[in-house]
């Protein structure tokens, strides 16, 4: 197999959510330990069971800083996107866990989104000082999936016209159709846009979660480059961020009103459902890819599967990042989710670097 292109299996990490302070003060029973690449939990749900150990490429404890998850985990995806390879990095999780606040962060305190944005933009400039490199550009979009329907999280901004979303084969691999990418001159820039894009998701109260993110957002930097060497070429390449809406048992989807029947609750419930449907049709995704000989795969089965093509199975390296908490009472996701990201591990990608397409002289 050439150098430019590689078989390797997918990049899995678990981050632990620490105990909030509410937590904290009602003393709730932990389940979870964390040591190296291990997770073990105790005594599985309820207190029944054995003890069920896990290992993973990265394990983050409930300390690990935002920073310490980008620098470990995420830099070195940036740095391959940079190789010309297409990269993408899932946040995946249960209601509550933190796959959000993994994955864009607060003002103070930057997710992988943002954090990524500032790398692309430092070493794309550091590279085109060097004699011969290429000059760059970055485009950016940003696209929701809520109750399996496609927005554009940028159609919003002044001068912006909204146009009906639809995924698309094309060279490379599936492609929404209609979605805004404005080229981003600068790291402000590009955060500007992150924000804007936060500020039009779905999200609504839930009780394990006052925000919580009710649909899936990927986040895209489209990143081109010519070179300045002999006739010159462009090279473009991709990274996609994914916070996918939390997996959750209908029980918990659970407003802060009373009334089950309310209005609001129902909307909560349909939600939910939208939301489980859409993870379990990924989970069949990587449930084919993951057997030996591999079937058929059934990636057009969502909206999301569909745009993920590549990233589950095709030309991508793709890490995921699982997020789970350290209660007794939620162990039953918490082994869901470690299931589902031990069986991502099994995935193999093979990733191809882009080559340089020669350019006429008329487009020089």
């Amino acid at each position: 197999m050439a150098e430019d292109q590689t078989s390797q299996n997918l990049t899995v990490a678990v981050r632990v959510r620490p105990l909030s302070a509410t937590e904290q003060k009602r003393k709730v029973a932990k389940v979870v330990q964390s040591s190296g690449n291990r997770v073990i939990v105790t005594h599985g749900p309820g207190g029944r069971g054995p003890d069920r150990t896990y290992n993973y490429d990265r394990v983050f404890s409930p300390y690990a800083a935002q920073e310490h998850v980008f620098e470990s985990l995420v830099s070195p995806v940036v740095d391959e996107v940079l190789r010309g390879f297409n990269c993408t990095v899932f946040a995946y999780g249960p209601t509550g866990t933190g796959k959000t606040h993994t994955m864009e962060g607060t003002a103070e305190d930057a997710g992988l989104a943002p954090r990524c944005a500032k790398a692309l933009f430092a070493r794309l400039e550091k590279q085109k000082t060097k004699a011969g490199e290429a000059d760059f550009q970055i485009k950016a979009s940003c696209l929701e999936i809520y109750n399996e329907n496609m927005y554009d999280l940028l159609s919003t901004m002044p001068g912006a016209t909204p146009q009906e979303l639809t995924v698309s084969e094309a060279k490379g691999g599936p492609a929404v159709k209609g979605l805004l990418a404005p080229v981003v001159t600068s790291e402000e820039e590009a955060l500007r846009l992150l924000f804007e894009a936060e500020a039009n998701r779905a999200v609504a109260p839930h009780q394990l979660n006052a925000h919580s993110s009710r649909s899936h957002v990927l986040y895209f930097f489209e990143v081109s480059r010519r070179s300045r060497v002999g006739a010159g070429g462009t090279t473009t390449q991709r990274l996609t961020l994914v916070d996918l809406a939390g997996s959750e048992r209908l029980k918990k989807a659970k407003g802060g009103g009373a009334d089950a029947r309310s209005e609001k609750q129902l909307r909560l419930q349909k939600e939910a459902m939208a939301i489980n449907n859409s993870l379990s049709f990924l989970k069949q995704v990587v449930a084919a890819l993951s057997n030996r000989p591999r079937g058929h795969v059934p990636h057009r089965s969502s909206r999301l599967t569909s745009v993920l093509k590549e990233a589950l199975g095709g030309n991508c390296r793709t890490t995921l990042v699982a997020n789970i908490m350290l209660e007794d009472d939620h162990s039953e996701e918490t082994l869901s989710t470690l299931r589902f990201a031990a069986r991502m591990q099994s995935v193999a990608n093979v990733a191809v670097a882009n080559k340089h397409e020669e350019i006429s002289a008329a487009d020089a």
